[in-house]
């Protein structure tokens, strides 16, 4: 089977609940064929929130991820 992940990219430096809503539209149209949704953002800290990885943009361990 197919296996995607999804990334959203925002600039703001504080995480919002607006962040995640095309993250979880194409989860929901997708039919969660993808794994670990992904929000970079342009905050300093990476963190899991729920289902979503959360990597701040100047994390270094991001590039590592794909």
């Amino acid at each position: 089977g197919v296996t995607l992940t999804p990334v959203e990219i925002k600039s703001g430096k504080t995480i919002t609940q607006n962040y995640f809503k095309g993250l979880k539209k194409w989860m929901r149209f997708s039919g969660y064929l993808g794994i670990d949704p992904t929000l970079i953002y342009g905050g300093d800290t990476s963190l899991t929130q729920h289902e979503f990885r959360i990597f701040s943009w100047s994390d270094k361990s991001l590039f590592e991820q794909f």
